[in-house]
């Protein structure tokens, strides 16, 4: 995202839309509304989905795809179902309403792909496909106002296959950086000019280190230059155990290079933390929600080896019980809310979501509101709710 107002001071949102709760507040002066995906026929989306396409088009906010386990929890047998439904928040006179949430569909289904709001719609790329396999497919979802409608085009797909990478569009560019192939986690560094009819890829500076489920913000620097800030993320391991990252990356799109910066630390120690969400605040601020720790999820790669490398079928049991009562016992995502100053290369914490934090989603951008749509809330467990707050 390029920018958002300044983060001085946090209003009330009072806003009227259909299944509306209460809003709630945090200790620094936060407040948030709350909407629930609506019911689409035959879909069982609404019990909430992770991994969503979600970005604005003009006063449009679309979500679209994503994934869930409708039946049972992973660990019970339960499979992942990805999904094609489209939702569309429409805001009119400061009110957000569901519109149109019946008539179109992603070409298909589609989760954990990539997302970012552009001047000529929604674009969306690559993802997991129903079959699990990795698409590179690239696409617009722009809304019609005239014909109350949302049109799909397609666009050059990407150089490879990705899921779960970090982008941002800046100006009239569109960058995509690491993310998880068909067989690795990837390093590599893409971009491609949405002002022409055709788009081309072109390759740039790899991100320092390969990573996935990263967070990736334009900010400027303490120059006052414009650059990507790439947060955090983890990469998987031949040993099942993933690496876990609380890394800074900066991107001078001036000199076309990566830049390391200090980690992310908080009261002298420094934190890992992947599949956050996060926008620019202001003109030296980063506002981060929520994301993964990884300590439990470390927890659970390390049962998982062990389960897999046991051959007495008593103590495998006794693993899986201990893995389930782990997952079951869960307690949600990290709360916190942080701040990152560009300038200082500081890190603050500022507050916590008085919500159950949703990690793999996006936080969009709108006029001076930030909404947190879906996403997983536990393992397994994902919601349907879409979280709103004013900046002023």
């Amino acid at each position: 995202m390029n920018s958002t107002p300044s983060l001085a001071t946090i209003m009330s949102v009072t806003l009227a839309a259909v299944s509306c709760s209460l809003p709630a507040q945090n200790n620094q002066g936060f407040y948030w509304t709350v909407l629930r995906l609506p019911a689409i026929e035959k879909s069982s989306a609404r019990l909430g989905v992770a991994g969503v396409f979600a970005g604005m088009d003009s006063d449009i906010c679309i979500i679209a795809g994503g994934a869930n386990f409708p039946d049972q929890m992973p660990w019970e047998g339960g499979v992942k179902k990805r999904y094609d439904d489209v939702y569309l928040l429409q805001k009119k006179s400061g009110r957000w309403r569901w519109v149109n949430e019946y008539s179109k569909k992603l070409p298909e289904a589609l989760a954990y792909g990539i997302a970012v709001s552009t001047s000529k719609g929604l674009f969306c790329s690559g993802g997991e496909k129903e079959d699990g396999t990795l698409s590179n497919k690239s696409f617009f979802l722009h809304w019609l106002p005239s014909a109350g409608e949302l049109s799909v085009t397609a666009l050059t797909p990407m150089p490879l296959p990705l899921a779960n990478a970090a982008a941002v569009s800046y100006r009239s560019g569109i960058y995509i950086m690491g993310g998880e192939t068909e067989k690795k986690v990837s390093d590599r560094f893409f971009m491609t000019d949405i002002t022409g009819d055709k788009i081309v890829w072109k390759e740039l500076p790899p991100v320092p280190i390969p990573l996935s489920h990263a967070l990736a913000v334009v900010q400027k620097n303490e120059k006052g230059q414009d650059c990507i800030y790439l947060i955090g993320g983890r990469r998987a391991t031949a040993s099942g155990i993933s690496d876990l990252h609380g890394t800074v990356f900066c991107y001078e799109f001036t000199g076309n290079r990566w830049i390391t910066l200090d980690p992310l630390r908080i009261n002298g120690r420094t934190i890992s933390l992947s599949a956050a969400t996060g926008v620019a605040a202001g003109n030296n601020e980063i506002l981060v929600f929520g994301g993964d720790r990884g300590e439990t999820f470390h927890e659970i790669e390390s049962l998982n080896a062990m389960i897999a490398a046991e051959t007495n079928q008593a103590a495998k049991e006794k693993l899986l019980l201990q893995k389930k009562k782990l997952l079951t016992g869960h307690v949600g995502f990290n709360k916190e809310i942080l701040i990152y100053n560009t300038h200082s290369r500081q890190w603050k914490q500022y507050g916590i979501l008085p919500f159950a934090a949703q990690v793999t989603t996006n936080a969009v951008v709108s006029g001076k509101q930030v909404l947190i749509p879906c996403g997983e809330i536990k393992p397994g467990v994902r919601t349907p709710l879409v979280h709103i707050t004013t900046i002023h």
